[in-house]
């Protein structure tokens, strides 16, 4: 009992106006409800399969989906990462795991057997591969399975969206041992030997070098599995000592311009991999790409930290929707889509209509039932306490 009033005192300090890393809650919301466009351009692009098609596609959503893929989804990871660190400061491991269990694991089963069958489900009825409501789709849909790829036509049982937040589950269990460790005495003398002289070198050479080797483990659900832990333990890491933090900032515009140097080389590499299928395509695009991802990801980290070091309603509020809103707004998405794509529109005005209707239903979920409801604020991840302004 007074471990727990100890941890939940130690929170209050460490949450406060003062102490939070405010920078870290805007990038995250950020890259969810980018989540909305990006997904939303995965309707009118070409270059890989999505739900819900439109017939019309546009060369500007294929642009957007280039430019956001590399670095959005590894900057969550390492958010990701940087957060546990935090939350270690006031939990203890045992405590850690438990809330990964209600915070996780919970809302991942749900939202797997409610929220992700719809998206399948619609992507059948545009395809005209099943008639019928989706109660007679249920036992169709869970039929068969791929633990390799992913698919977004509704063929198989998948994960969906819902990938980043089983992967973040296995990698908080994976990592935590580590964890521990790093927060002892021990981890942060090995923390702090990295970060002396050595800040410059590992964020340029260390760990880029560490991506690239992981990238080329095996995909796991059509996702490169090891990067993304590379990248979750990193950000753990990269918060034990200030000087990471300081490389990072002073590095912006290098980063930023190494980024961007790296994606139109990984582009064409990309092209040549599809056209040949052999290396050097693949190694070489390996290494751009990772490149490119790592140092774009530096780069808003950067901007992000010189910037956004402020709270405001705005960052309250959208932070405790942000999770409940990453869970809806996939499959609201495709909903939309199926009905939009059928409109006689262009695609700009189909792209904005589906974009906004997306928003204001997630948002309005979340607002007019997920926060008001206890059961339902569990069931999505959220703490079970009175709603807050």
């Amino acid at each position: 009992m007074i471990t727990q009033q100890k941890e939940k005192a130690n929170e209050a300090s460490l949450t406060d106006g003062q102490n939070r890393r405010s920078d870290i809650d805007w990038l995250r919301v950020g890259v969810v409800f980018m989540l909305f466009p990006y997904h939303t351009a995965r309707v009118f692009e070409t270059l890989e399969p999505f739900y819900i098609k439109n017939s019309e596609t546009s060369e500007p959503c294929n642009w957007f989906i280039i430019i956001a893929s590399p670095w959005s989804m590894p900057l969550l990871f390492f958010l990701a990462g940087a957060a546990s660190w935090y939350a270690l400061s006031f939990r203890t491991a045992g405590r850690y795991f438990q809330e990964r269990l209600q915070r996780l694991l919970l809302p991942f089963l749900v939202a797997l057997l409610l929220v992700v069958p719809p998206q399948a489900y619609f992507a059948r009825l545009t395809r005209h591969t099943f008639s019928g409501n989706i109660i007679d789709f249920y036992p169709v849909y869970f039929q068969s399975y791929s633990l390799t790829k992913a698919d977004y036509d509704g063929t198989i049982f998948t994960f969906a969206h819902l990938w980043f937040v089983f992967f973040l589950f296995i990698f908080s269990l994976m990592a935590l041992p580590l964890f521990a460790f790093l927060k002892s005495e021990k981890g942060r003398g090995l923390i702090s030997g990295l970060a002396g002289s050595m800040a410059g070198p590992v964020i340029f050479g260390l760990v880029p070098g560490l991506l690239l080797a992981a990238s080329v483990a095996p995909d796991f659900l059509g996702k490169p599995a090891l990067v993304y832990l590379v990248l979750f333990v990193v950000g753990f890491a990269f918060q034990g000592d200030e000087r990471f933090r300081q490389v990072l900032n002073r590095s912006g515009y290098l980063t930023l311009a190494l980024g961007l140097a790296c994606s139109p080389v990984a582009l064409l590499l990309f092209q040549y991999r599809q056209e040949n299928g052999f290396p050097p395509g693949k190694l070489g695009f390996g290494l751009a790409y990772n490149l490119g991802s790592w140092f774009l990801l530096c780069a808003v980290l950067a901007f992000g930290s010189r910037y956004l070091n402020f709270s405001n309603p705005i960052l309250k509020y959208v932070n405790r929707a942000a999770y409940p809103v990453y869970i809806l707004h996939q499959t609201v998405i495709v909903m939309v889509a199926y009905f939009v794509v059928t409109w006689d529109l262009n695609v700009l005005l189909k792209y904005l209509v589906v974009l906004g209707f997306s928003i204001a239903i997630s948002l309005g979920l979340y607002e007019l039932v997920i926060s008001r409801v206890g059961l339902f604020k569990v069931l999505f991840g959220m703490k079970a306490g009175k709603r807050t302004t």
